[in-house]
């Protein structure tokens, strides 16, 4: 503003003398004093003017220089605002990155040791398993009864279904205790049913398997206080055996036979195969190698049947082969089976699946389906036997 002011008053001067100083060079007047101060006052003006210009010049330069250190720091500034935040970031990056290695690491370190508590724990069952599995007296009965049901039963049964059979698995335990052979039932380790049913379904079936052991703990099958001979079957053929006609024995009188028709709609209860006569030859040369492959099905008639249809005796030319020797001979479902020439081949049909002793598995679990409870079933098959708790 003050450049201004001086800039203005300096044009006024000018704007005065000047005409002045034409009309004196005009008239041919004489320079005096007076134009000597006029031209004073000029000289002075433009030294005014030179130093304003440069003031102007200096302040310019100054406000110049001030802009240029301002910029320079304002830069400045920035820049360090800028490597600050980036060394900010690296540093959260690194310290996030570090948090994330130690957390992985410490996952990793609690995953492998929950796999060695499990393995741990696994080895510790398996050998639990393993020595259970050896004749000892002091054998643990109820945790090894879950591995046989897993073995007997299909563990989508009814409840009270596999109820009769923990009963049935239990009974056949003791007895095999009480010999001196000590041979258990077979069995599987929770590594076999892990392994057969996946992580979802062991915890789901194993849950079933001890629920069934513990509904019936320490309960078994008596007749005349002793411990029977629990037979049992996957399906019959529409009526359970008698052991006295199938067996001879006089001793087992609970296995009395029992109607089993709820077993017909079983898909395992009718099925028919058909054989190649020599193949079916084949077979029966295992059993009689002097039969003669020409007509073999007149060689072979089956002489005796049970009062559940299933055959007792089978003459082969001149041996005589109980049912179940045929039937393991020719691995076929049951020993009620019926023979006969169709098409040049044999045809085989066999009801039921099984030695058709003792419970059906499949009717024990149509009885449960009609509310039937275990002891209701176990008494139906077993005819005047008893549960009681050892």
């Amino acid at each position: 503003m003050k450049e201004k002011i001086k800039t203005c008053l300096a044009l006024c001067i000018l704007v005065v003398t000047v005409p002045y100083v034409v009309t004196l060079a005009f008239q041919g007047g004489e320079v005096g004093a007076e134009t000597e101060i006029i031209q004073k006052a000029l000289e002075e003006q433009a030294d005014a003017q030179e130093k304003s210009a440069e003031q102007n010049e200096r302040e310019s330069q100054e406000e110049s220089v001030e802009q240029n250190e301002r910029e320079s720091q304002e830069e400045s500034a920035e820049q360090n605002e800028r490597e600050s935040q980036e060394e900010s970031a690296e540093q959260n990056e690194r310290e996030s990155q570090e948090e994330s290695a130690e957390q992985k690491e410490a996952e990793s370190q609690e995953e492998s040791a929950e796999q060695k508590e499990s393995s741990a724990q696994i080895d510790s069952d398996e050998k639990a398993d393993s020595n259970s599995q050896k004749p000892d007296t002091e054998l643990d009965v109820e945790n090894y009864l879950t591995g046989i049901l897993a073995k007997q039963i299909p563990l989508d049964y009814q409840e009270e279904a596999i109820k009769a059979q923990a009963v049935i698995a239990r009974t056949s335990l003791t007895l095999a205790l009480e010999t001196e052979e000590k041979k258990l039932p077979d069995s599987m380790t929770r590594e076999e049913m892990l392994k057969l049913w996946g992580q979802e379904g062991f915890e789901k079936n194993f849950q079933k398997l001890e629920e069934a052991a513990k509904s019936t703990k320490g309960e078994i099958l008596l007749y005349d206080g002793k411990p029977i001979q629990p037979a049992f079957h996957a399906v019959s053929a529409g009526k359970t055996r008698s052991a006295k006609e199938a067996l001879q024995r006089e001793d087992e009188p609970y296995l009395a036979g029992a109607d089993s028709e709820m077993d017909i709609p079983s898909p395992d209860f009718l099925k028919v195969i058909f054989l190649e006569q020599k193949e079916f030859a084949d077979k029966i040369k295992e059993l009689c190698p002097e039969v003669s492959e020409e007509n073999i099905l007149e060689s072979v008639t089956v002489s005796k049947r049970d009062s559940a249809d299933y055959a007792v005796q089978v003459n082969i030319g001149e041996k005589t082969v109980t049912g179940e020797e045929f039937r393991n001979c020719l691995n076929l479902n049951s020993a009620c089976f019926y023979l006969k020439e169709v098409e040049g081949k044999v045809r085989i049909v066999t009801r039921g699946l099984g030695h058709g002793l003792g419970l059906s598995q499949y009717g024990a679990n149509e009885l449960a389906k009609e509310g039937k409870s275990y002891q209701e079933i176990l008494q139906y098959y077993y005819k005047d036997s008893s549960i009681e708790k050892r």
